[in-house]
């Protein structure tokens, strides 16, 4: 028996795969973020479909997509595994009506003070693959128990790979 995300889940994943850019279909480049916490979101590799086209869009007018692709790697815009997860799990609440993925995070205590003031104005830069996959986010499950939505901890807790599909 198949069981798959919602199909408005998958349609809002397979945006970073189509983003529309000057009138051109580019695919988001995937990277791995370092000392994300006080970027923007999008620099940080955690930004939204529609916040990494506005941005490209604002930096050039080009419509060639390997050319926008290369604009996109050297200024560092693209998406990382933790925040297309966080992106995809928020949107997946905003839609099935049930608030937002930052009312839903761990509380981070005050005396981590940069982590804290980050956890509450960019809530998807404060958040990373170890964390995610980690209590009280996350809980371990078996194999057999993998669902649709579920989150698979790679290289000791540095990358995050999400379950869009089981069979």
């Amino acid at each position: 028996m198949r069981k798959s995300i919602p199909e408005n889940v998958r349609n809002f994943i397979n945006r970073y795969f189509n983003l529309k850019i000057n009138g051109t279909v580019v695919r988001s480049p995937y990277f791995i973020n370092t000392g994300g916490i006080l970027k923007s979101s999008v620099n940080a590799g955690k930004g939204s479909p529609d916040e990494i086209e506005t941005l490209v869009s604002s930096l050039t007018q080009e419509s060639d997509a390997d050319r926008i692709r290369k604009i996109m790697l050297e200024e560092s815009i693209g998406i990382e595994c933790s925040g297309f997860v966080y992106n995809v799990y928020d949107f997946w609440l905003k839609d099935a009506g049930k608030g937002e993925l930052k009312d839903y995070l761990p509380k981070v205590n005050f005396i981590n003070l940069r982590k804290f003031l980050s956890r509450k104005f960019k809530p998807q830069n404060s958040i990373g693959a170890d964390e995610m996959t980690s209590s009280p986010f996350a809980n371990k499950i078996l194999v057999n128990q993998v669902m649709p939505g579920d989150l698979i901890r790679t290289r000791n807790g540095r990358h995050v790979i999400l379950i869009t599909e089981v069979e």
